[in-house]
């Protein structure tokens, strides 16, 4: 038994053996774990694995055309849902898993769900929908559109969680509310934004990145619903949180200076009455002690309203602060293009950009927005007013339109360098006051990095009949070719010379 032992296990390198084989599997597993992210940290860089996501609402009934992380809502209004999921360190994600889930009296619309403004299927709060990888500094885009109520009780408060997660990261997840008021109740309404006035950004948001010495504009507006009952002692207070240091002598009420009270004892802003806003900006600084940081963390400022007979509301903006790069932290503002096409879909003529139509045509607009780089472009704004004498029909790709402002607008996430995105809406030609009236329509597009930018201009030449393109036998309901050709070319004339610039003085 011992000769046979000793065979085996051989007594000199047996603790030697053991040792070695368990080292041997151990340098395996460090080496395929730990040396990729050792390579980039000696590549210059500094390891940063982040993600981050954000909620928000906005109410369509209401008209709303901004997202918020709070609403007002009544029963039956329509609400959209945004949850911007991005990656903001320097290390690629793995299996990017999204949820929602919906509290009671908010009502899933099927069919509303789309990723990064494309159609998509209905997951997202019965079970989830994965996203793949998502790179170093790019964003996904998640909308998705329900129902309110029944509610019964007045200041009812509806909260829905999104819920983020990937291969790297432990799941993390962010909030926005519904107040849901009864008609004619007293009631507040607060949103809040963040704009980085050190990189120049242009459109303010629910959250940014910054750097350690930014300069960062909050905005709060306080609101007061149509046809709510007047709300008396408004108080408005903000808590900064630590790494951001309120700058002396910034906070404004409508522009004017107010005292320093909103970030200490609050500002009492009186009585509001219904469909009255007022706005209160006051400035920060991002900390220095940030200066040099290379991991990620979230700075949440929350904002509180609150009057006689109205709970207190609150809102809040995240500032992500941490730098991806040991190198440089020069921000990169991409260049972009924007081009607009105009179709008559009813009688097609003329170019991309002139053509013809008559009463009741149908006309398209696709505008192409184009990233030129270098850089992505992240929250992408884009907006069209519709010019007199049309009449407003669909919109594609996620669009809104609202009719107080006449107006189309698409919220459109990220757009990678390189790359274009086209959307598309259709109006109808309306009776203008004139032969050979031309009607003009240009778009307009922004980002969180991209200065506000307009595309070509359009144009569509009103004309008497049938247009170019058109068949013959409608222009006179008659078979009659001489007949027909003689009004046809009546009707073309003042289309012809705009299109092809023939003088006929």
């Amino acid at each position: 038994m011992t000769s046979n032992t000793s065979k085996l296990y051989p007594k000199t390198y047996k603790p030697l053996s053991v040792g070695l084989v368990v080292f041997s599997m151990l340098g395996v597993i460090f080496s395929q774990s730990f040396f990729p992210l050792l390579a980039q940290a000696t590549d210059g860089q500094a390891v940063n694995i982040a993600l981050n996501i954000a909620k928000t609402a906005r109410n369509l009934t209401a008209g709303e055309n901004t997202f918020s992380d709070s609403v007002n809502a009544s029963n039956n209004d329509r609400l959209r849902w945004q949850i911007q999921i991005n990656n903001p360190g320097n290390t690629t994600l793995s299996n990017v898993f999204v949820r929602d889930v919906l509290p009671s009296f908010l009502y899933f619309i099927n069919g509303t769900t789309k990723i990064n403004g494309n159609f998509s299927g209905d997951g997202i709060t019965v079970g989830g929908i994965s996203l793949g990888s998502l790179y170093p500094g790019y964003s996904h885009t998640i909308t998705f559109e329900t129902t309110v109520g029944p509610v019964l009780d007045n200041n009812y408060i509806l909260t829905n969680y999104a819920y983020a997660r990937a291969d790297q990261i432990s799941e993390k997840n962010d909030s926005a509310t519904v107040y849901v008021s009864q008609p004619g109740a007293a009631n507040l309404n607060i949103k809040k934004s963040v704009r980085d006035l050190t990189s120049g950004q242009v459109l303010p948001s629910t959250y940014l990145i910054a750097n350690a010495g930014d300069r960062l504009l909050f905005s709060l507006g306080i609101s007061v619903p149509s046809g709510a009952s007047a709300v008396s002692n408004v108080r408005l207070w903000d808590n900064l949180p630590a790494g951001l240091n309120y700058i002396s002598g910034s906070s404004r009420v409508d522009g004017v200076y107010i005292g320093e009270g909103i970030v200490s004892s609050g500002l009492n802003l009186g009585t509001m009455y219904a469909s009255q806003t007022k706005t209160v900006n006051f400035e920060a600084l991002v900390s220095a002690i940030y200066s040099g940081y290379y991991d990620s963390r979230t700075l949440t400022n929350y904002a509180y309203v609150s009057g006689d007979g109205v709970p207190q509301r609150s809102a809040s903006a995240q500032v992500f602060v941490g730098q991806t790069t040991a190198i440089s932290n020069t921000p990169v503002t991409p260049s972009a293009t924007l081009t607009k096409k105009v179709v008559n879909l009813t009688s097609p003529n003329g170019t991309d950009t002139d053509n013809g139509a008559t009463a009741v045509n149908i006309l398209e607009y696709t505008i192409t927005l184009t990233n030129n780089g270098p850089g992505i472009l992240n929250n992408i704004h884009l907006t069209d007013i519709l010019p007199p004498y049309v009449t407003f029909q669909t919109v594609d790709n996620g669009g809104s339109y609202d009719n107080l402002t006449n107006q189309v607008t698409w919220y459109c996430g990220s757009l990678a360098n390189g790359t274009s995105q086209s959307f598309s809406f259709r109006v109808t030609v309306q009776a203008v006051p004139s032969i050979g009236y031309i009607i003009k329509n240009i778009a307009s597009a922004s980002a969180d990095n991209l200065p506000l930018i307009n595309s070509n201009e359009t144009h569509t030449t009103f004309v008497a009949g049938a247009v170019k393109g058109a068949a013959v036998k409608a222009v006179t309901g008659s078979d009659n070719f001489s007949r027909n050709l003689a009004v046809s070319v009546i009707g073309n004339f003042f289309t012809l010379g705009r299109i092809y610039n023939v003088s006929f003085s």
